[in-house]
């Protein structure tokens, strides 16, 4: 898929699927990245093979250096090509140049029922339900930074999330835009 490139149509560099945490961007990312032979990068996990748990180094260090932290090796991630690219929750559509920015937005209530799971996974789940307000919030307080991606995607069934993503990225051009 990388490789077509008829009429000399430049095309992305990257696809990026952004959203709140349980929206499903490692899932998809990965099952993509094999299907179609790109490579997987998944931001959350190389964080966790170079400094271990993210709730334990949240707890040791705090959200503001772990951020700091993701978004560096978002900027490495990006730097790829041929990629397929899973961003951490608190990285937001607009600074890939180049590179196909998708949102996968399935509803609120979706994302409660994968909360249950993830509990022991996500720091900013280890309260859930009693911090259920406080995550609507930040759920949307980023929505607004969500939606700036190129394309938002409210499927929640993984084969049509994965067909749409075929479709943007082999029937658009790079849009003309310079992001910093």
């Amino acid at each position: 898929m990388a490789k077509e490139n008829k009429k000399n149509i430049k095309k992305y560099k990257n696809i990026i699927l952004y959203g709140f945490m349980c929206s499903g961007k490692t899932a998809i990312a990965k099952e993509f990245a094999k299907k179609f032979n790109l490579k997987f990068i998944d931001t959350d996990l190389i964080f966790k093979k170079k400094y271990g748990r993210i709730s334990e180094f949240v707890k040791k260090k705090g959200f503001k250096k772990f951020r700091e932290i993701e978004k560096k090796i978002f900027k490495k991630a990006i730097s790829q090509k041929d990629s397929i690219i899973s961003a951490g929750g608190g990285i937001f559509p607009g600074s890939s140049k180049n590179c196909l920015e998708i949102f996968l937005n399935p509803s609120f209530k979706t994302l409660e029922k994968r909360f249950i799971n993830n509990k022991k996974t996500r720091p900013l789940l280890s309260r859930y339900p009693e911090n259920r307000i406080e995550l609507k919030e930040l759920y949307l307080k980023r929505f607004k930074k969500y939606k700036k991606a190129e394309y938002n995607i409210k499927e929640t069934n993984k084969n049509k999330i994965i067909n749409l993503i075929k479709f943007y990225y082999e029937n658009n051009k790079i849009k003309n835009r310079e992001r910093n």
